[in-house]
């Protein structure tokens, strides 16, 4: 644990500015080691004593964004390794998945510390609806990787979700729009990002190929906004997910036994094509 000396915390990364000049001095040259430095920093930034919450908060998407370019780049070389099962693909998957569980992880603690926070600022109340999004989509990527890897999805990912979604609801929040991440073009919501999770679950079959998951990640991304949620039973929503009972969403029928934190969805007719068609090619 770390301790606070003179009102601020022992942590090199003790303010935003500080955390731009040290991530500033990363290595250029090689992406790997860029983003297992940036883990590194998520998982002691997270932890670490003596953070005012909106100071925490700013760091973690500093870190977050600075990663994203990064984590991309490595995706795609993972997606193009010709053996994704010997040992380079293998680290390098797990190299992905660490960074995305411990930015889930930091993200949670966010909403953790604005949940507990007596006094809440309007910057730190206008931060939330982006934090739950990245939270989600952090959760989504990690559920991603672990179809991609052809693995059960670990029960913190169904948690890391339900409990999020669960805010942002509580909070009113669910349905605002923002842009995740800066220079992005498209507006989500934590609504949106849940159900996209959601879809790409029930989409992502164990045929798929891991180039072909991404694809129908894709797809269901820019198909989000014609898929139906719904708070309550509805004959044409043939999904469920429990918020207070976070797992993989089952398929509706006459023995579901349905309760308040029931969620339902189902994809919309253009994204159902665009699946046929996807599966087909």
């Amino acid at each position: 644990m770390f301790k606070i000396f003179d009102g601020k915390p022992d942590h090199p990364m003790f303010d935003a500015k500080e955390a731009r000049r040290l991530l500033a001095e990363l290595p250029k040259d090689d992406p790997f080691r860029e983003l297992e430095e940036i883990a590194s920093w998520l998982d002691t930034v997270k932890g670490a004593q003596g953070f005012r919450p909106e100071v925490r908060a700013e760091i973690i998407m500093l870190l977050d964004e600075t990663g994203q370019s990064l984590y991309a780049e490595l995706l795609q070389l993972y997606l193009g390794t010709p053996h994704l099962q010997d040992f380079k693909g293998k680290h390098l998957w797990q190299n992905l998945y660490n960074i995305m569980q411990t930015l889930s992880e930091a993200y949670s603690v966010c909403v953790h510390e604005y949940q507990q926070a007596e006094k809440k600022s309007f910057d730190h109340k206008e931060l939330m609806p982006v934090i739950c999004v990245r939270q989600l989509r952090a959760a989504a990527e990690q559920m991603k990787l672990q179809l991609m890897h052809y693995v059960d999805i670990e029960q913190a990912v169904w948690d890391s979700l339900g409990s999020c979604y669960n805010f942002a609801e509580t909070n009113q929040i669910a349905d605002s729009m923002i842009f995740a991440y800066p220079k992005q073009a498209i507006h989500i919501s934590p609504q949106r990002e849940l159900l996209l999770a959601l879809m790409l679950y029930e989409s992502s079959p164990g045929t798929l190929a891991p180039d072909q998951i991404e694809v129908s990640f894709r797809i269901a991304a820019r198909m989000v906004s014609f898929f139906d949620f719904k708070n309550s039973p509805d004959p044409d929503c043939a999904y469920c997910f429990d918020l207070a009972k976070p797992d993989a969403p089952r398929r509706v029928d006459a023995n579901t036994q349905t309760t308040p934190t029931m969620r339902f969805f189902r994809g919309g007719q253009g994204s159902a094509q665009s699946s046929r068609y996807h599966r087909s090619s």
